[in-house]
Order: structure tokens, then C-alpha cells, then sequence
């Protein structure tokens, strides 16, 4: 499946996953789940997302990119704060740009 958005429609989509329109809460929790293998390893990331903690709140995030743009959606699912970056510089790593955001 493949998503095609705009600054327009991102934010608004959020909100919708925020106020419960888009999941139920059972589920979008299970999507923040830690994944773990049978022999008990990995637990860092969920239903394609990283999981982290920033400070004691749970932050989840994926990041990517093709041909000279890069994007970086997170949000920090105690605060319902969402961050998403949207670049045309290509980068290697957004993670330097999130984590001053953080």
C-alpha cells in the first residue's frame, strides 16, 4: 500500500488517530507493541515503528526516504505531540534533526 499526503492532510490525519476515528485504542496500542522473536530477542520495534522513550514518555517514529527527500513522522504517544519532517536536502540520518527537537 502506498500513501501519498501533503502538509495539509498529515496533520488532520493525526488528529484523527489521536481522537480514536481512525483505530480503536485496543489496536493502536497493539500497532506500539514491542515485537519479539521466538528466541526472545528485538523488542525495539513495533508494527513499523521504532520504539523509544524520550524523558519517561513513549516515543514512536519511522523514518525513510528516495531520491533526494527524506521524511521523519513521530509522535510521543503520552503527550499526543506529533512531529513529522519533510525534507528535499538528501540526508543521511534525520536523527540528529529529531533528537534537537526532542
Amino acid at each position: 500500500m502506498i500513501i501519498y499526503s501533503n502538509l495539509e492532510v498529515c496533520p488532520s490525519a493525526w488528529q484523527d488517530i489521536n481522537n480514536g476515528l481512525l483505530l480503536n485504542p485496543q489496536n493502536e496500542e497493539l500497532m506500539y507493541a514491542p515485537t519479539i522473536a521466538k528466541d526472545g530477542s528485538g523488542g525495539s520495534y513495533g508494527f513499523c515503528w521504532q520504539l523509544g522513550n524520550v524523558d519517561g514518555h513513549r516515543r514512536v517514529g519511522h523514518s525513510g526516504g528516495i531520491n533526494g527527500f527524506r521524511v521523519y513522522m513521530g509522535r510521543c504517544l503520552d503527550d499526543q505531540v506529533t512531529i513529522i519532517l519533510l525534507s528535499n536536502i538528501e540526508m543521511e540520518d534525520m536523527d540528529p534533526v529529531v533528537e534537537g527537537l526532542e
